[in-house]
């Protein structure tokens, strides 16, 4: 959710709210589903040139939704407390974050410098991202 976190329809989720319904959600799926977070970027340098990009490469690993939260909330954030990793079934507020981190795939960095290299200029392999 990014920039306009916890909102929906340009209203302020509550965590309640939030958490109430993505947990009624993954009952509905047998107490849990798989989900990932889709990101999105967008630079826009003048009228002229605009860059976008919206892949598979910067999307988030797959996790689980499950229907029990954690007793740990983060305000903004509903879904944080009914995350789960899908590799170890420990929800990510018990794992080490930064060893998850360390372990974690590197698709924004490569898809980033690719993207910047694009902007700028420059011989790139990279896909062109501005029009």
């Amino acid at each position: 959710m990014g920039g306009e976190k916890g909102r929906y329809k340009g209203e302020r989720i509550k965590l309640i709210y939030g958490t109430t319904n993505f947990s009624a959600l993954a009952t509905e799926f047998g107490g849990s589903m798989t989900a990932r977070y889709q990101h999105a970027i967008c630079l826009v340098l003048d009228e002229a040139q605009i860059c976008t990009h919206m892949g598979e490469d910067i999307a988030s690993e797959r996790f689980l939704i499950v229907s029990t939260p954690h007793a740990k909330r983060n305000e903004g954030f509903p879904i944080d407390s009914l995350s789960v990793d899908i590799e170890s079934g420990m929800y990510y507020y018990d794992i080490d974050s930064t060893k998850k981190l360390a372990e974690g795939d590197d698709g924004f960095a490569n898809f980033s410098g690719g993207f910047w290299h694009s902007v700028y200029g420059g011989k790139s392999n990279a896909k062109n991202y501005c029009r």
